[in-house]
């Protein structure tokens, strides 16, 4: 496998990681739907001795899809870096073509390791 196919196959990589969490956060978001219903209609005034409790519980929930959706967020944000240190190598390597945003990576001979 030469460098550029290597490139091509960490492109394709990260882009079904992306596909991937946005099946994730779909289900979140069906999750969280979910969970506004149910708070909505179960945690009213009548159901709590007090107003602390009741607030408790609604954090509790909205704290847990809070965690996954940081979660996810660092996941994206260290793609994303690694992406662009793999992006900033690719430029420094070939300087002269500078009108294409991945340098010599479609450029089908050039550096074959």
């Amino acid at each position: 496998m030469n460098r550029n196919e290597a490139y091509i196959h960490i492109v394709e990589s990260m882009t079904s990681i992306q596909g991937h969490i946005a099946y994730i956060l779909e289900a979140q978001a069906v999750e969280a739907e979910k969970s506004r219903n149910w708070l909505c209609e179960y945690i009213c005034d009548g159901a709590f001795s007090d107003h602390e409790l009741q607030l408790k519980q609604a954090t509790k929930v909205h704290g847990q899809l809070i965690e996954v959706i940081d979660g996810i967020v660092k996941v994206e944000n260290g793609m994303a870096h690694n992406l662009k240190i793999l992006l900033n190598k690719n430029e420094d390597m070939d300087a002269t073509d500078s009108s294409s945003l991945f340098g010599n990576l479609m450029n089908s001979d050039a550096d074959d390791s």
